[in-house]
């Protein structure tokens, strides 16, 4: 793997909860596919744009929906808290994460 360190937003409605419960999954999700580079933040959708103009960012999760166009990859994680699709969700994360490494690490 890539000594890239990841860097996921992890966004939900208050940016506290939801978020929260994603992050401490897709920590496990990754370090059980041998990613352990990562770096998270929790947010609200409104803090995205500004988050995004301060410091770069590879990939968002979140439980709310995202409309806006963010440049880097926006995968929905409701089936983290809800158990259905879960196994689609983890196959799509784990792909997503893997390329972007494959890519930076290039």
């Amino acid at each position: 793997m890539s000594d890239y360190t990841l860097k996921i937003l992890a966004v939900c409605g208050s940016g506290v909860v939801s978020s929260s419960m994603v992050v401490t999954r897709i920590k496990e999700i990754l370090a059980d596919n041998g990613i352990k580079k990562i770096q998270t933040f929790e947010l609200t959708p409104a803090m995205l744009k500004s988050h995004l103009e301060r410091d770069a960012a590879d990939l968002v999760i979140s439980t709310t929906r995202i409309e806006e166009d963010l440049g880097i990859p926006i995968i929905n994680a409701v089936a983290l808290l809800s158990g259905i699709g879960e196994d689609k969700f983890i196959e799509e994360f784990v792909s997503a994460a893997k390329q972007i490494l494959k890519q930076k690490g290039e």
